[in-house]
């Protein structure tokens, strides 16, 4: 199992997140890109990382700084993502 990607953005993917996802691409590392403006539904991320069997979730995305008001979407989409992973372990 290696690392795989979940990308957290608002609008549009630029900068350093952008980044990422191209060289995930490049290195066919499985990935996920998640738009908190509009976001996927939390299960079908769930899903994804069932069916990955992910063990290791690396989680990038912009700074604050960059993108206000990603740090609290992220946070709160982030909790549910996790609870939803928690509970289908049941």
């Amino acid at each position: 199992m290696g690392a795989h990607e979940l990308i957290l953005f608002q609008d549009q993917l630029t900068g350093g997140s952008a980044f990422t996802a191209d060289v995930a691409r490049k290195q066919a590392k499985p990935r996920y890109t998640v738009n908190l403006l509009a976001p996927t539904d939390p299960h079908e991320v769930m899903e994804w990382i069932k069916q990955n069997n992910i063990g290791v979730l690396n989680i990038a995305g912009p700074r604050e700084g960059r993108a206000p008001g990603i740090h609290a979407a992220a946070a709160a989409y982030l909790r549910t993502l996790f609870q939803l992973v928690r509970q289908s372990q049941d």
